[in-house]
């Protein structure tokens, strides 16, 4: 995964800069949304110091190259997942620990093909979340 994102950025013309480099292959190995300061905190953990303008603008770029998704919760924080050729899913997140857990809906094709026929819209992407308290918070 993380080789098919590096191709992609040096494809659309772009230099695979070291930061580049790292904060793409946090996206890989990571499998929740993560911030722009939780990125810079993984990569500080492992002594490498990024300004937060370097992650935003890194961020910006795989999100136009199509690699990363935004994600808004409505609590003013972005986050920002790597798209996977693997199942679409949503998230389930504790409103306590911040815990997020993935789920796929067996079943989300039909309901997506419902609303293009009864409803006529044209479903270009969607995203579901659900907020609650996780098993250890409850």
């Amino acid at each position: 995964m993380e080789i098919q994102v590096l191709k992609k950025i040096k494809q659309q013309g772009n230099r695979l800069t070291k930061p580049r480099k790292l904060i793409s292959e946090i996206f890989t190995k990571v499998k929740y949304p993560l911030t722009a300061q939780e990125i810079q905190s993984l990569l500080k953990n492992e002594n490498i110091n990024i300004d937060l303008t370097s992650v935003y603008r890194t961020i910006n770029l795989l999100v136009s190259a199509g690699l990363i998704d935004k994600i808004d919760w409505g609590d003013g924080r972005k986050r920002y997942e790597i798209v996977r050729s693997e199942k679409h899913h949503h998230h389930l997140v504790c409103d306590n620990c911040g815990t997020v857990e993935n789920i796929v809906f067996k079943d989300e094709q039909w309901l997506i093909d419902r609303i293009k026929k009864k409803i006529k819209f044209q479903i270009k992407r969607h995203s579901l979340e659900f907020f609650g308290l996780c098993q250890k918070c409850h």
